[in-house]
């Protein structure tokens, strides 16, 4: 029985990051909505 040939592995390429520094962006009327609703937050859960 004939052994497999390995096949080689191509260049490993290191970059930049697929996301930024502080996270993905958000839009402001999104931020703005989340912020009025951290604001409703009970007490206690349900």
């Amino acid at each position: 029985m004939r052994r497999t040939e390995r096949e080689g592995h191509g260049p490993v390429r290191y970059g930049p990051s697929a996301l930024p520094g502080d996270g993905l962006p958000v839009l402001p009327e999104l931020s703005a909505a989340l912020a009025g609703a951290a604001g409703r937050i009970r007490d206690r859960p349900i």
